[in-house]
């Protein structure tokens, strides 16, 4: 069968790449002809430009104020105008790591010819059997511009194609107000796929009675640690051992930072940032690495010890087998503590600086983590074996 993935594939983001790159590798050991479905929507695109465009970044700050609130609009406006403006001192930086994702996903996802937004996508839809929307949070208003994308509900193509999610991160989904249309689209899903079970409940009362609903994980996770060893940059060479940071920007970054900065004066170890967050980049106290995916598996496989506030960061610290301290955002955490009290490891997950400190100290031993893995694996590959099915 030929199946078409859509997803974030292009983000400047590691585990947004890599979980595309094992959806697709997963589904090409089933024997199916794999195409990612390079949709590319304005609103997302924006968020990954080499020079940021302040028309829009002006706009996005002003979002939140009615243009009546003349003062605060405006305000806001210029603030984010500015703001994207001053951000193309780092051209060179963000050209960088334009080109290492691009050389990433051009080598190893087969995407289709480019749709640049809804419209697009319906006139011309993929040729496939199948379409899968998943994983990610595709389903994450937040990054969809403040409401669903129909793209990512898989409202385009003809009427008989199977469709189905896997491993959907549907945060923020609690009080948002579906249209009928949204519904709709939802209804003609023959199997929907979640990655967090707390939303289970939600997806149950718009779905119809008949509609499979199954709680898988990360695609991230269906590939072994040698498994990614293909994918792997091994000409990285770094003399010292060192503690590897890898931060999303949120209210835990700096606490992050600091029980890392503690624990190099403990150890000795040097840091080693792979955050590819610009703005951290002239901070002396930290070596930075811009890296791409493969350079990620490289640092994340070779470090002494993990801090993160990353649920793909946490991913790959396990399945590399790594010693970690995970610090989840307060609000959207929930997927780190969700999956983590599933592997027993909720121990190595904590909000608290002098807690993260003593998980350098406790060694993990993997072999009951290693089985639950396997076997939850194994159920959400049976899953994908069912629904590709037709």
């Amino acid at each position: 069968m030929r199946v078409g993935i859509i997803t974030f594939h292009f983000a400047w983001n590691y585990g947004a790449v890599l979980q595309c790159l094992a959806l697709s590798e997963t589904l090409k050991k089933m024997g199916h002809e794999i195409c990612v479905i390079n949709y590319r929507p304005r609103y997302h695109v924006n968020q990954y430009s080499v020079l940021r465009n302040p028309i829009y970044y002006g706009g996005k700050a002003a979002s939140k104020y009615k243009k009546s609130c003349t003062a605060k609009y405006l305000f806001a406006y210029l603030k984010g105008f500015i703001s994207a403006i001053y951000s193309w001192r780092n051209y060179a930086l963000y050209k960088k790591i334009n080109k290492k994702f691009h050389q990433f996903t051009e080598t190893w996802l087969c995407e289709t010819l480019l749709y640049r937004n809804l419209a697009e996508l319906r006139e011309h839809p993929p040729d496939c059997d199948i379409y899968i929307c998943g994983s990610d949070q595709i389903w994450n208003t937040t990054f969809t511009n403040g409401k669903l994308d129909p793209a990512y509900l898989l409202g385009f193509g003809p009427e008989q194609i199977t469709r189905f999610s896997y491993a959907v991160s549907a945060n923020s989904l609690e009080n948002y107000d579906f249209t009928q249309a949204e519904q709709e689209l939802l209804r003609k899903f023959h199997s929907v796929s979640l990655r967090e079970e707390e939303y289970y409940p939600l997806l149950r009362r718009l779905l119809d009675a008949n509609t499979e609903i199954h709680i898988d994980v990360d695609p991230t996770l269906l590939l072994d640690e040698n498994a990614y060893e293909k994918y792997m940059d091994q000409s990285i060479s770094e003399k010292e051992p060192f503690l590897l940071l890898y931060t999303m920007n949120n209210e835990m970054r700096a606490k992050v930072y600091q029980a890392a900065h503690i624990l190099s004066k403990q150890t000795g170890f040097m840091i080693i940032d792979i955050s590819n967050s610009v703005d951290l980049m002239c901070d002396e106290k930290y070596s930075n690495r811009i890296c791409s995916p493969a350079e990620f598996l490289w640092y994340v496989k070779h470090s002494e010890f993990l801090l993160t506030n990353s649920f793909h960061g946490t991913v790959f610290s396990i399945i590399f087998e790594k010693n970690f301290v995970t610090m989840p955002n307060l609000d959207t955490g929930n997927r780190i503590t969700e999956f983590l009290g599933k592997l027993n490891l909720s121990s190595h997950c904590t909000v608290d600086i002098e807690t993260a400190l003593l998980c350098f100290y406790k060694k993990i031993n993997y072999s009951a983590a290693k089985m639950l893995i396997s076997d939850l694996r194994k159920k959400s590959i049976e899953y994908l074996e069912k629904n590709t099915l037709i």
